[in-house]
């Protein structure tokens, strides 16, 4: 079994560096704006600015790595790969997988269901609507890899 990457559509990986170029100036017009309140000063604005890297880098990791991040399929198991994060699920450890919605118009996106309740949500594996060609593809793809691995397991 060949290994197989998957990674979000060309829009939404569009989407998700355009997050991530305008973070900087985000923070710039946040911390020009909080440093105005008594009259603006170098130290207040570089206070916010740093203020705002520290408290907003995190969420644009994450918005960035779940747009552009991406999910690799081989014998072994489902390995997924963002900025910061990288995940290695076993095929014997897969419970589940299964597609859920990401609220109010953001779209769907795969998760493996490891059991407990615990789930991993496949970086690049994701679509603005369940129906997407592209989408429906990377979903079959990954469960017949799931069966074949299985099957090659139980002839062992």
């Amino acid at each position: 079994m060949t290994a197989t990457r998957y990674r979000a559509s060309p829009q939404l990986r569009r989407a998700g560096r355009l997050v991530l170029a305008l973070t900087p100036g985000l923070y710039t017009v946040v911390a020009a704006v909080l440093s105005l309140k008594g009259g603006f000063r170098w130290d207040h604005f570089l206070f916010a600015y740093a203020a705002c890297v520290v408290l907003c880098t995190p969420v644009m990791l994450g918005v960035g790595a779940r747009y552009l991040g991406s999910t690799t399929v081989d014998a072994t198991g489902i390995r997924t790969r963002g900025f910061v994060m990288r995940r290695h699920v076993r095929w014997e450890d897969l419970v589940s997988l299964e597609v859920h919605s990401m609220g109010r118009g953001g779209g769907c996106a795969l998760y493996a269901g490891l059991g407990r309740q615990r789930e991993v949500f496949l970086l690049g594996v994701l679509a603005m609507r369940e129906d997407e060609p592209e989408f429906v593809a990377a979903v079959e793809g990954i469960r017949v890899a799931r069966r074949e691995a299985g099957e090659v397991g139980a002839r062992r």
